[in-house]
């Protein structure tokens, strides 16, 4: 997941990958601090390309989004 959808690189292989002959197709969405709707956006891409997925999870992650953080600051670094 990338900010709440789906990486605009994925959402193109998907729609581009030939999954007609697929037996299983699965999905591990990964998320920092909520998932938004991605979800339900995987469930339209595969939908649009004649599939749909037989599992889907989510795996929380280390949220790396920065704007919502404040790090701490630190004097009188030395590199």
């Amino acid at each position: 997941m990338y900010g709440t959808g789906i990486p605009l690189i994925i959402a193109d292989f998907v729609k581009r990958a030939d999954l007609s002959t697929a037996e299983y197709v699965f999905v591990v969405l990964t998320y920092g601090a909520y998932t938004g709707a991605v979800e339900n956006m995987t469930y339209n891409i595969l939908d649009a390309a004649g599939r749909v997925s037989d599992y889907i999870t989510k795996v929380k992650m280390a949220d790396n989004y920065l704007p919502i953080f404040s790090p701490r600051r630190v004097k009188n670094l030395r590199c």
